[in-house]
């Protein structure tokens, strides 16, 4: 007998997440911030235990290691927040690594921007609004201005449709006037609808505050 598990046709809303040469072209100062802080970090270090010439050598061969360890580590945690997702559109479920929730269980929306001088990535973050719960990053427009794949945006139209994503509350805004400036990075249903519908490009205006 086929469980009712094995009859259900789950869809993919996602790839994989973020790679790190994304987040190395949205945010090069950051990285080369961070790159020259392990610099500085690793040289008192090498200047210890190696003398004479070698330690500018040592010390350049000791920060790329950490640099690299580091950016494992990121991208690790990356696949680990926001493994891929899939959705049952029969059943009005999403899955993303162990964790399945309803459709109506996702309460947050938010747009992550990650953006460099000439390119902007655009993220939108769907959660169940628990510390512990399901999350599901999807890349609306890549670091090279692809949308979203047509399919997968008609699918995560049918998830967000039926979900009950709003701007969260704020005792100091009860009337939610102040919403986009209290909560800055999220995003209204209609937004995020709008959002799948059609990616902003680099130069389109986007419904949450600018970042000075």
């Amino acid at each position: 007998m086929v469980s009712p598990e094995a009859r259900t046709e789950w869809v993919q809303l996602t790839g994989q997440p973020p790679r790190l040469q994304s987040l190395i072209v949205g945010i090069p100062g950051a990285w080369l911030i961070g790159a020259l802080v392990i610099l500085h970090l690793a040289r008192p270090v090498t200047f210890l235990w190696v003398v004479g010439p070698w330690r500018w050598l040592a010390t350049i061969a000791t920060a790329v290691v950490l640099f690299a360890l580091i950016a494992a580590a990121t991208v690790l945690y990356l696949r680990a927040r926001y493994p891929s997702a899939f959705a049952d559109l029969a059943d009005h479920r999403i899955r993303a690594g162990g964790k399945t929730a309803d459709f109506s269980d996702l309460t947050t929306a938010r747009l992550l921007v990650s953006a460099s001088k000439t390119r902007r990535l655009l993220y939108l973050e769907l959660s169940t609004g628990r510390r512990r719960g399901l999350r599901v990053l999807v890349v609306l427009r890549d670091r090279q201005g692809r949308p979203i794949d047509p399919a997968a945006a008609v699918h995560l139209g049918e998830v967000i449709g039926s979900s009950r994503i709003a701007m969260p509350d704020s005792p100091d805004d009860p009337s939610g006037r102040f919403a986009h400036y209290n909560f800055p990075d999220n995003v209204s249903k209609e937004e995020a609808l709008a959002l799948v519908a059609d990616p902003p490009r680099y130069s389109d205006p986007l419904p949450i505050p600018p970042r000075t």
